[in-house]
């Protein structure tokens, strides 16, 4: 599953320089939706490149098998970029939001 405080060189996300999860909580989700989104794609298209037809009536069985690949990876990228652009989007309101609320704290 996703576990957004996971990293793999075993440190404490807090801890990194620069504080990634505190300070850009919305760049690690992004890294992580894209990142599963990947490893969920690269076994389908292997196998969508591996698969070859060992006999005459194998054939249509093989192209329906490599169609249906194709097109899991195709809804994969897209959702994932869909969610990503989403998660995005929330970091531009919340910058905003914060920008807003830092100017009028200076203005009183």
């Amino acid at each position: 599953g996703i576990h957004l405080g996971d990293d793999d060189n075993g440190e404490d996300s807090e801890s990194c320089e620069g504080g990634t999860a505190r300070g850009q909580p919305h760049a690690q989700a992004m890294t992580v939706i894209l990142g599963e989104a990947s490893s969920l794609m690269q076994p389908l298209a292997a196998w969508r490149d591996a698969l070859a037809p060992t006999s005459e009536g194998d054939n249509e069985l093989c192209l329906q098998i490599q169609r249906l690949c194709q097109e899991s990876v195709e809804t994969l990228d897209n959702e994932a970029q869909t969610l990503a652009t989403t998660v995005g989007s929330w970091f531009v309101a919340d910058q905003s939001g914060l920008a807003n609320l830092e100017q009028s704290t200076e203005d009183d």
